[in-house]
């Protein structure tokens, strides 16, 4: 067992203090000087202690970040990936704390390859990867020959460091159950792939013996997480399933995924309107297609579907507030130009609505549309075209005639 990591000092507390409370536009600075800060692996440590508090305001704000060969490892893997506390032995997850050893162990045994297969990458940044798409193609397969191969011990053997809670042993597993993975890491990005499900479970199932409880749930889990037709994702699963792992798998990885969604219900209450339709609209999704897999799913699915109603119907209340009705408390005959930006802050809130609406959240939706819509009809001092555009946006046409006859 490695060795506890130390306890952070006082100035790195007062770091994260200051972290959390800065405004998003300061964090992304930051961020992009910590980006550039030479690596080595007490450096990664201090980066990965420093952030760890904000990881739920990082995956909110979503800020570019530099694309490093450590960051460019795990992009295939990244829903896998939890926090050091969270990740037990033997579960399908990777935790965080993984990531720099393996990542170091891939750099030191590709060598001068390493280099050049990176050569185009430069100053890119996550977002970028798209136009990198072969180079990235390289590096994970290059990987994937690493983790699955005979210089697997050796590799981190040499690249190890003291890294709280794992073992050279489990860094070992944990890159044997992920290097089949790894050999689709461009295909993961595509979620219409409908291939990619039986090539990627087949793959899974080659690994040894040992691995293969914890390289096909993983499998299956990035599959439900990455692709659209999770109902298509699981029968296929269920056809291929052979051994009592792969059907304990099928069981637990369903699970797995809806705990996972459970940390986002913070997106949803605190996100912009647009990432907190998004986030609503994912977890219908997910809820629609995992709740008949498996008697954990089932047990899991009713509560959590409760608390994305709550959550869903909580953001809409502060949407219509904060962004619909206090913009137009402050707009007056004078400027009433000002109605047209509202429009698609309107259309917004109806998505929000929408994907509310998925998961059951309907009746108090109505309730609060409805208000809203009588108060913005009953500003009689604004143009009465305006408004009704307003209220057709927000309740639809028939609605909005009832409430302005005179424009039907």
């Amino acid at each position: 067992m490695a060795d506890p990591a130390p306890a952070p000092t006082d100035d790195l507390r007062g770091l994260r203090r200051r972290l959390a409370e800065a405004q998003p536009e300061k964090l992304g600075q930051v961020l992009r000087l910590l980006e550039h800060l030479p690596r080595d692996p007490q450096t990664d440590a201090m980066m990965d202690s420093l952030l760890s508090p904000l990881r739920p305001t990082l995956r909110r704000l979503r800020p570019d970040r530099r694309l490093t060969l450590m960051r460019l490892l795990f992009v295939p893997l990244d829903p896998l990936v939890v926090g050091a506390r969270g990740w037990q032995r033997g579960s399908a997850s990777i935790p965080r704390t993984a990531i720099p050893p393996l990542a170091e162990a891939v750099r030191l045994w590709l060598g001068p390859r390493a280099a050049a297969i990176t050569a185009d990458f430069g100053q890119a940044m996550v977002s970028d990867l798209p136009r990198l798409a072969e180079p990235a193609e390289q590096f994970w397969i290059e990987a994937a020959r690493l983790f699955a191969g005979p210089d697997l011990d050796a590799a981190i053997a040499t690249a190890a460091h003291a890294t709280p809670g794992l073992t050279g042993a489990d860094l070992a597993a944990l890159a044997r159950a992920i290097a089949p993975i790894l050999g689709f890491g461009r295909r993961l990005t595509n979620p219409l792939d409908q291939t990619l499900p039986g090539a990627l479970l087949s793959a899974a199932a080659t690994v040894q013996p040992a691995d293969l409880a914890v390289a096909w749930e993983m499998a299956l889990a990035l599959l439900l997480e990455r692709m659209e037709d999770r109902a298509a994702v699981l029968l296929i699963a269920r056809q291929m399933a052979t051994q009592p792992v792969q059907h304990r798998a099928l069981e637990a990885a369903p699970a797995m995924v809806l705990t996972r969604l459970e940390a986002r219900l913070g997106d949803v209450r605190a996100a912009v309107l647009g990432d907190a339709a998004a986030e609503l609209e994912r977890a219908a999704g997910l809820l629609e297609a995992l709740r008949d897999g498996g008697a954990a799913a089932r047990r899991i699915a009713p509560t959590l579907s409760g608390q994305f109603v709550a959550a869903g119907r909580a953001r809409l209340a502060s949407a219509l507030a904060d962004d619909v009705l206090r913009p137009l408390t402050a707009i007056t005959t004078a400027d009433a130009a000002h109605l047209v930006p509202l429009e698609a802050r309107l259309r917004e809130v109806r998505r929000l609505d929408a994907a509310g609406r998925a998961l059951g959240g309907g009746g108090a939706h109505e309730a609060a549309l409805a208000a809203t819509a009588d108060a913005i009809a009953g500003r009689a001092d604004l143009p009465e075209i305006g408004r009704a555009r307003l209220v057709e946006l927000l309740v639809g046409a028939q609605a909005a005639v009832r409430r302005f006859p005179a424009l039907a």
